[in-house]
């Protein structure tokens, strides 16, 4: 069993919270996958899988903050296999009458659930958070470039070999209606602030308050300089030159 604590990711970075959960509990994870997306004040944050297996527990759920060394997730050895000697305990305790005839026939699986298990896997790619960033500029379907990375991990030098064909096409942009919930006034807009955004307000309120706003303004008599630059500008220009004002700021 693996404690997966959240680390500290960035210089002065104490806690982050859930934005996403790539993967549910009892799902297999390989390592280098991308389990969590974690917004910090400076970053969101994808948290890979530092080893394979199964995803037995996570520490904190979407929307919730989670503190520098607090279990991020627990990941574990697989599940062990049914045994043929659970039946035969369920037989004994149940005090059946007569005798139950074995069979060597082996009952094909249901595909349903390897049908959506396959779905969730093709939409899950190993990607740098660089790589994903480019391949979303440049409109490319991320789930159908081949990485060259380790265990398939698309890079950014994939997503710049990327051919037109692999171009993602745009969403149709459908009007949705404002939400009631809410009542907001006409051209008034509300949303969640973030963790990054919450972060800037509490620096700048702390500039406002401790650090004083001032404004220096001096003024002098450029008259003399204004009737030596007309003087000289004739001789600047035989040289190729344009003589502006900068150079005798410069100098003083």
């Amino acid at each position: 069993m693996i404690d997966f604590k959240f680390a500290d990711i960035g210089e002065g970075i104490h806690e982050g919270q859930v934005l996403k959960w790539f993967f549910d509990v009892g799902d297999r994870v390989e390592e280098g996958d991308t389990i969590v997306l974690i917004e910090t004040d400076k970053v969101n944050a994808e948290i890979p899988a530092p080893e394979s297996g199964i995803l037995q527990k996570r520490g904190a759920e979407v929307g919730e903050t989670i503190h520098v060394g607090e279990t991020l997730a627990l990941i574990g050895d697989d599940a062990p296999e049914a045994t043929t000697e659970t039946p035969k305990k369920k037989e004994d305790s149940a005090s059946v009458v007569g005798s139950i005839e074995a069979s060597d026939d082996v009952i094909a699986a249901s595909t349903e659930h390897e049908t959506t298990t396959t779905q969730n896997t093709s939409d899950k790619v190993l990607a740098t958070p660089v790589a994903r960033k480019l391949a979303k500029d440049k409109g490319l379907d991320i789930t159908q470039i081949v990485g060259t990375g380790p265990q398939g991990r698309v890079m950014k030098i994939d997503i710049h070999n990327a051919t037109p064909k692999e171009a993602k096409p745009s969403p149709v942009q459908t009007p949705t209606k404002p939400s009631s919930v809410t009542p907001v006034k006409a051209g008034i807009r509300r949303e969640k602030i973030s963790t990054l955004r919450k972060s800037i307000v509490t620096a700048m309120n702390t500039s406002n308050h401790l650090i004083p706003a001032t404004t220096v303004m001096d003024e002098f008599d450029v008259t003399e300089l204004v009737q030596f630059r007309q003087t000289q500008k004739a001789l600047a220009a035989a040289q190729d030159t344009k003589l502006t004002y900068l150079p005798f700021i410069i100098k003083a």
